[in-house]
Formats: C-alpha cells, structure tokens, sequence
C-alpha cells in the first residue's frame, strides 16, 4: 500500500509539472502572437485560466484569457498600460499541433486602458493640434493650453464611440478628438475618468476572434 501511495503521489507530481511546463509555453505563444497580430509595440504578459490546464489545452476550450502590458502602443497612440480579460475562449488545437495558423475566438470580455498627460499631448499634436498644445492631468482633473489658445484652460474629457473628445469649458474653443484604436477585434470604449493623473478608459469586448 506504501508503494502505491509512493507511486500516486509521484504521477501526480509529474501531471502537475506537465500541467505547468504546458500552460507556460502556451502562455508564451499566446504572447507572442497577440504581439505580432495586434501590432503590439512589445509582447503583453499573458495568463491562462482553467485547472488542470492540459484538457482544455487538449479541447481548444480555455475559460479565460487575461493580458496586460506597460508603455506599449496601437496604431500611433501610446498607453501607460493596458489589461483585459478575455472569457470562454476557443481554438483549434489541430491546428495548432500541427504548427499552422489558428484563430482565437472569445465571447465576451473587459478592461482598462490608461493614458497619461504626455500620451494625450503627443497624440493631440499627432492629429493637427495647436502648436505648441499641452495636456496636464493632475489627480482628476484636465488642463490644457498653449500659445495659441492660452494657458490653463480646464477641459471635460469624454467619448463618443470610439473617440477622445476634450472638450475646454467656458470657452469659445472647439473640442479636440483623439480616435482610438480597437486594439482587439470586437472592442469598444465604454467610459472615462481621470484619476490619479491618468485617463482611465472602461473597455468591453464581445464575441471577437484574432487571427494569428
């Protein structure tokens, strides 16, 4: 009875080694190619969801998928940081054994995204702003200003669909738009807030599907 207690406890180890060793290596790919299909300046940190890993490695069926990465930018426009969580996620795992390209789909899924003064200022001044043009966000509030329209203005930051909209209060300046890029298909903006110096965008996504 010893030995066969010996014996389980080896083979559950050795499953929970192969358990992880998979689930890192799937982790990498997914990294990687997440990178290099969404035009990612740098390669997100990525986990799985699910234990045991293998079945679900096996199925092509992961419960989630979240990936997160710092001072990284999407199509032109910098972000502080990035993370979303991607849920019910499938593949194929044919496919993918046998070294060709796969699809990663998903149902449904939510995150953050954050800017800071200087990536709205750069993306402003990318888009045709005033020369010269600032943005400052300090705790939660937006300033803005520059030689031509002056220094120190307050401005509301809000969205429209997909669109950064800075809007200067009790002035007679026209509001300023930064489009944002669907950084994964099946993306939208929902919210922003400024908090802590950042603009804090809410993200929702709902059955999307990234080609790798």
């Amino acid at each position: 009875m010893r030995k066969l207690i010996v014996a389980l406890v080896v083979l559950v180890g050795l499953f929970i080694a192969a358990d992880f060793g998979a689930r890192a290596l799937a982790e990498s790919w997914v990294s990687r190619e997440l990178a290099t299909s969404l035009d990612l300046s740098k390669k997100p940190g990525v986990s799985l969801g699910g234990f045991p890993f293998i079945p679900h490695l096996v199925t092509g069926d992961v419960p989630s998928i979240s990936a997160d990465a710092k001072d990284f930018s999407s199509n032109g426009l910098a972000f502080a940081d990035v993370s979303l969580t991607l849920h019910r996620v499938t593949f194929s795992p044919a496919q993918l054994a046998r070294g060709k390209k796969t699809t990663i789909s998903f149902h449904d899924g939510t995150g953050t995204a954050s800017l800071t003064g200087d990536d709205v200022t750069k993306a402003l001044r990318a888009r045709g702003g005033p020369s010269g043009i600032t943005v400052k966000l300090d705790g939660d509030h937006a300033v803005i200003g520059s030689d031509q329209i002056g220094l120190g203005i307050a401005v509301t930051i809000s969205l429209e669909s997909n669109t950064l909209v800075l809007q200067p209060r009790g002035s007679s300046i026209g509001s300023f738009h930064i489009s944002l890029p669907t950084i994964v298909p099946g993306l939208s903006y929902r919210a922003v807030q400024i908090k802590d110096s950042l603009a804090i965008l809410s993200l929702g996504l709902t059955h999307g599907s990234i080609a790798t």
